[in-house]
């Protein structure tokens, strides 16, 4: 009948946009996790450099003044 039809390209279309919307969450969750990824290396930089800078000042001025700093 003309109602099962209309039923049968209404879950068509559905489907399709179900479909659409998991692929677009799923590229979503991938950029999310590129984004985790490279803030973990802005903070492994970050603490790199600091280590660095704080044996600088320790090396320059002494413990006593990298402390301070802290």
């Amino acid at each position: 009948s003309e109602v099962c039809a209309t039923l049968a390209l209404l879950r068509e279309d559905f489907n399709t946009h179900v479909s659409r919307v998991d692929s677009e969450v799923a590229q979503l969750g991938r950029s999310v996790e590129g984004l985790g990824a490279a803030l973990e290396q802005i903070r492994e930089q970050a603490v790199q450099e600091s280590n660095v800078e704080g044996g600088f000042v320790r090396r320059l001025f002494g413990s006593g003044a990298a402390n301070a700093n802290k």
